[in-house]
């Protein structure tokens, strides 16, 4: 798995337990866009709430570059995932009577946004889901380790180049790109020094479709 953010962290846990995995990060888990992002997670959780009015809000704040397949995906999933995430102790903001708080932001016609610590969000989910992560036996974390470029061979994929001081070649056949946006090929960014786009480009290379 090529990324330590939510996403790469959340593919992690979901790996077959008796299959070994390496977790290929440029610094370290708190260095990524899922750590500093704010806000919070959207699902249709309220009992008022809806799949067709989230989909709908999300396709209409997309302005047409959203693909209406990932977006229903999306929001067919957000529930059930929001539910994993407190089974593995996400510490998600509650009300008095230990109710997830949801709110509404821009964008919803609807309350659905579930926050940890206010706006700290990603930090909070990252954090713990990390420190799952760290404690499973199969998963094997590559901090300040560089992806070079991926091997493939006939089409698929055979291993993975990474940099750790010197080149190092990863035979696997099976990898998770979770290496997050392109930020800093920008001039102006608020991103983290890591979003550069190599994740992108080293699936373009290998014949990824990108959508």
């Amino acid at each position: 798995i090529i990324g330590s953010g939510i996403a790469g962290l959340y593919a992690a846990l979901h790996t077959d337990p008796s299959k070994r995995c390496a977790i290929i990060t440029k610094v370290d888990l708190e260095h990524s866009n899922s750590w500093l992002a704010q806000g919070g997670i959207a699902a249709v959780i309220a009992p008022d709430d809806q799949p067709a009015s989230h989909v709908e809000d999300t396709l209409l704040a997309g302005a047409g570059l959203c693909n209406r397949d990932a977006v229903e995906l999306l929001v067919r999933e957000g529930p059930m995932d929001i539910q994993e995430l407190m089974e593995l102790q996400v510490p998600f903001d509650v009300n008095a009577e230990g109710e997830l708080q949801i709110t509404r932001e821009g964008g919803h016609s609807r309350r659905r946004i579930v926050h940890c610590g206010g706006d700290a969000t990603g930090r909070e989910t990252t954090r713990r889901l990390g420190e799952i992560a760290l404690e499973r036996k199969n998963l094997r974390f590559l901090f300040n380790t560089y992806l070079i470029d991926l091997v493939t061979s006939d089409g698929a994929v055979t291993g993975a180049v990474v940099f750790d001081r010197k080149p190092k070649y990863i035979a696997c056949r099976n990898v998770i790109i979770a290496t997050g946006g392109i930020g800093q090929l920008y001039r102006n960014t608020t991103n983290p020094r890591g979003a550069i786009g190599d994740g992108i480009a080293c699936a373009a290379r290998a014949g990824a479709a990108l959508d």
